[in-house]
């Protein structure tokens, strides 16, 4: 008896006895090949129509993507004007703040008396609190422009000066205002 599962040699002719069961398998493997030929070709049209579909999504994106780009475009320049007015509006308020009313030497008196009021409880003595003191009138001189000025032009503001001589050696520091 013959089996499907034996290996067929292409070379030899089939005997009388198996024929008939050859046959009948030769039938039931061309009706498959004929349903696996059917589902191939729907399956090839359906490919193409998903690639007829994908190109027309495809052609979409790219359509909306450039107008996405557009908006993201313009969203940036109403930012970058919406900004710039911002810094317009603010520098033009600043013309009405009342330490813009005080004249210079009612300035150069606030920054004096700044100077001179500040105490560093605890840390007079001390390498930090001399250097905070020493840096006290270049931070006042650097609010803006006008009190720079006022601060060059006085005097006093940047006549106080500390030193310390040596810490190592316990020696009093030196202070000059």
């Amino acid at each position: 008896m013959f089996k499907m599962t034996d290996k067929l040699d292409p070379n030899r002719f089939a005997g009388p006895y198996e024929e008939p069961h050859l046959r009948a398998h030769v039938e039931e493997d061309e009706l498959e090949l004929d349903l696996l030929r059917t589902k191939s070709e729907r399956a090839k049209r359906a490919l193409e129509e998903a690639d007829e579909r994908f190109r027309a999504i495809e052609q979409q994106f790219k359509e909306y993507k450039h107008i996405r780009d557009d908006a993201a475009a313009y969203a940036a320049e109403v930012q970058r004007k919406y900004d710039a007015q911002v810094s317009v509006v603010s520098l033009r308020k600043a013309y009405f703040h009342p330490m813009r009313k005080l004249s210079d030497e009612a300035l150069e008196r606030i920054l004096l008396f700044t100077i001179g009021d500040l105490t560093f409880v605890g840390k007079e003595t001390t390498a930090e609190g001399m250097i905070a003191r020493q840096r006290q009138p270049s931070a006042l001189a650097k609010v803006c422009r006008r009190w720079r000025q006022v601060a060059l032009q006085s005097g006093g503001v940047g006549s106080q000066i500390e030193y310390d001589l040596d810490k190592s050696t316990g020696a009093s520091s030196y202070r000059m205002s």
